[in-house]
């Protein structure tokens, strides 16, 4: 039994020995300890949100990578096409002053539109740098060969 436990005094007994918490006054050296480990844990703290927002902007980045990959396919997969770098030649039209852009896998035109005002001027290749051909001379100075109805020139 413990010192006082049995005594009974003005009708009071004190019974078992039992932990309870308590508030217990620092001292000194126990303030200091409390406050350089509470340092410890603020930097901890802010090392850790540091951290996580770090973590959570780069998983932001590969998310956002993801889904826009995965909006791009999902379009093509459903078009069935997608669009890529094609070669393709400008067509100058003189008689109806209009521009075409051809495709050279398909020959389908993919611009077509007016001729605009320094396109109309030609180029002149005077260091013959551009071979002129027979369609080409015709389309400028008339086919000097054609026969008239009769057979004639």
């Amino acid at each position: 039994m413990g010192k006082n436990q049995g005594v009974i005094e003005h009708d009071i007994e004190i019974g078992d020995e039992v932990i309870q918490e308590c508030k217990v006054l620092l001292t000194d050296d126990e303030l200091l300890d409390r406050g350089k480990k509470l340092a410890q844990a603020v930097a901890e703290t802010n090392q850790a949100e540091r951290d996580k927002a770090a973590y959570n902007s780069q998983i932001k980045s590969r998310l956002d990578i993801a889904n826009g990959l995965t909006q791009k396919f999902r379009g093509i997969v459903a078009e069935g096409a997608e669009y890529r770098p094609v070669v393709c030649h400008r067509v100058y039209d003189y008689t109806a002053r209009t521009v075409s852009v051809v495709r050279d896998d398909t020959g389908e035109t993919v611009e077509y539109r007016p001729m605009e005002a320094h396109e109309l001027q030609r180029h002149l290749d005077l260091n013959n740098e551009r071979p002129v051909t027979q369609e080409a001379e015709d389309a400028l100075f008339g086919d000097d060969d054609q026969t008239d109805e009769d057979g004639e020139e």
